[in-house]
């Protein structure tokens, strides 16, 4: 029976990446995305699941490795605060840096709703794997937890930084923008798992964070949209005849 609900946790986890990665790219007015490339978005997010293992392994104490999904952890606020934010650091690094670097000239990324696309796909793909590997590590209750609090999660802090990418490449905004993208979805990330570690009283706070967080990749992806639509790089607003 275990091993049924966990095969049913799987196929969820793959459900709502299938449906969340269909949904942006239908919903995209612009010119169409290159297959590949939408591939290759995939590919970071499965390798910056491999160099976060690696980091988080050798980064986060192992205390709070040995103690995710068995329910205590023993480590102070102070440790729990500083292995959040090493956490968020190194995740936010490698879903974005490497992904931010890669696009960033290439002549198809070109819309504001790339932002978007790219980093929600990529992020998508991260939040699969991790959701698969946490499954089969720490059972069931665990995968199920996921699939309510974290369904978008991962998108939604990736989606900050690829919103303020696009805006740096085609309004010409400042670095610091992108800097600040980038701390905004470090913090969220962080502040996040901070209250995870913590339990109890706190899984309130997470329902509440999760649920307008899920929500508001889908507000960020509207108003990317919009940009494109202000600005003539849809098919419909300015351009819709």
């Amino acid at each position: 029976m275990q091993i049924i609900a966990g095969f049913v946790i799987f196929l969820i986890f793959i459900l709502i990446a299938c449906l969340f990665i269909v949904f942006i790219v239908k919903k995209d007015r612009g010119q169409r995305e290159p297959t590949g490339a939408l591939f290759v978005a995939m590919g970071f997010g499965f390798l910056a699941v491999i160099l976060a293992l690696i980091l988080n392994g050798i980064f986060v104490p192992q205390e709070l490795q040995d103690s995710i999904g068995k329910g205590f952890i023993t480590l102070s606020n102070s440790q729990l605060l500083i292995s959040a934010i090493t956490i968020g650091v190194i995740e936010e690094s490698v879903k974005a840096l490497p992904l931010g670097l890669y696009l960033y000239k290439k002549p198809y990324f070109n819309e504001f709703t790339d932002g978007v696309i790219y980093f929600g796909i990529s992020a998508m793909t991260f939040s699969l794997v991790e959701n698969v590997v946490y499954l089969i590590q720490f059972g069931n209750a665990v995968g199920l937890s996921r699939i309510v609090f974290l369904s978008f999660l991962h998108a939604s802090f990736s989606a900050v930084f690829g919103l303020t990418i696009i805006y740096r490449k085609l309004l010409n905004k400042p670095f610091w923008f992108m800097i600040i993208g980038f701390l905004i979805s470090v913090l969220l990330h962080s502040m996040y798992d901070f209250l995870s570690f913590k339990g109890g009283w706190a899984i309130i706070i997470i329902f509440l964070m999760a649920t307008i967080l899920n929500v508001s990749l889908f507000i960020i992806f509207r108003k990317a949209q919009k940009a494109d639509e202000a600005r003539g790089l849809s098919a419909i607003g300015k351009n819709k005849f």
